[in-house]
């Protein structure tokens, strides 16, 4: 068994070279009283995570579209401001400290890039900026930062939600593997090695590998080898698509098991017919078409229905988790006694909200989106996501 640890020193000592040029801690100016109320978005549009960043401004654009057609925040327009991280927490980090500079930028909406957000998003906090994580990773809210906000489950709640799966489906050998060079991969192998101890699952394959990689013979030979139930797979990029096709020429007999990470057809059309019958736990928005009656189903409908004006594509984990994020901003700029960076946050802090990603309740000692019922299990048919019969006896209550 080999347990890597990746640590984000690289990435840590990025963010403290380029604080630097940070305002943080200045006390920057007061927002103006008038003109546009600015939403800043720092996503990947170029990159590796380019895919991911292009679903966040689409759910973004629409809810400030849809605050703006209704007649604005307290008389006055929204304005997303757009910057692209390029997928390296650097830029993530300079396009943070851009914002901070503007006034009018009363919250940042974070990259999808978990190593990013741990680069960036201190920076935000530093300079008391409201800082909406997009990335699904444990650092950034392992401790509560008063103005750091986790909008995605972390890596413990899809763990947990998949864990249960498992235990329930007497899946009590597996094989994992994670990405050592990624935040939330790592995240997720941490918390898998807790659950599995306290699920009763034996861990037979242990294996890190590196983003980038696209050679994976050796280790579904040692899945093969030890015969697990299910393999579990931490990972982002071209890596899943990779095991998965390689996965389904192997014969082997196991379960293959990803993460929200490949919630979207972009990596169901892209493994086509090789990733029929494959499980994946990602937000119940990826199966909104099976939700019952009720706000989150007419938040689906409301994000469907726009994106289908568009011809942009379905709802996906990127694009909802924008929306829904985006959201949480609006509702909190109207309910803020000041148009105000410390307003926003405050507003923020008492968030009681049903989005198209499930319920959020926010306070002082809760920024995470932690409520297990906003994860599904859901399988891959015919590059469709169709809730799992375990999920759908859930959701039926």
């Amino acid at each position: 068994m080999r347990t890597k640890i990746y640590k984000a020193t690289a990435v840590l000592s990025a963010a403290l070279i380029l604080a630097g040029c940070s305002n943080a801690g200045s006390g920057a100016g007061e927002a103006p009283s008038e003109g546009p109320i600015k939403i800043a978005l720092v996503t990947s549009l170029t990159g590796a995570y380019s895919p991911l960043g292009e679903g966040n401004l689409q759910g973004a654009q629409i809810a400030v579209d849809e605050v703006n057609a209704a007649g604005g925040i307290k008389g006055r327009q929204v304005e997303l401001v757009v910057k692209d991280d390029k997928t390296v927490a650097d830029q993530s980090v300079i396009n943070v400290n851009d914002a901070i500079g503007d006034d009018s930028v009363l919250a940042i909406l974070g990259s999808p890039d978990s190593n990013s957000a741990v680069a960036a998003a201190p920076i935000a906090a530093r300079a008391q900026v409201p800082y909406l994580s997009q990335s699904s990773n444990d650092t950034l809210t392992a401790k509560v930062d008063p103005y750091i906000f986790n909008s995605p489950p972390n890596t413990a709640a899809w763990a947990e939600k998949v864990f249960l799966y498992m235990k329930d489906n007497k899946m009590t050998k597996i094989a994992l593997a994670y990405a050592e060079d990624d935040v939330f991969a790592v995240g997720g192998h941490k918390s898998s090695l807790e659950l599995a101890k306290e699920h009763g699952i034996d861990i037979v394959v242990d294996e890190a590998f590196k983003t980038a990689d696209t050679e994976f013979s050796g280790l579904l030979q040692k899945v093969r080898d030890t015969a697990p139930q299910a393999f579990l797979f931490w990972g982002t990029g071209a890596a899943p698509v990779i095991v998965t096709k390689a996965f389904a020429d192997s014969g082997i007999d196991s379960q293959l098991i990803f993460t929200g990470a490949q919630a979207s057809t972009l990596y169901s059309n892209a493994v086509g017919k090789a990733g029929d019958g494959v499980i994946l736990d990602g937000y119940t928005s990826v199966i909104g078409e099976y939700l019952p009656e009720g706000e989150q189903k007419n938040e689906y409908k409301k994000l469907k229905t726009a994106l289908e004006a568009k011809n942009l594509g379905p709802v996906s984990q990127f694009n909802s988790d924008s929306y829904s994020a985006t959201t949480l901003i609006i509702e909190a700029l109207k309910s803020s006694e000041e148009l105000t960076r410390e307003g926003v946050r405050d507003a923020l802090e008492k968030t009681d909200r049903i989005t198209i990603n499930g319920t959020y309740k926010w306070s002082p000692t809760d920024h995470n989106n932690s409520d297990l019922d906003n994860v599904a299990v859901f399988e891959v048919k015919d590059s469709n996501f169709i809730p799992a019969e375990w999920q759908m006896a859930r959701m039926k209550g």
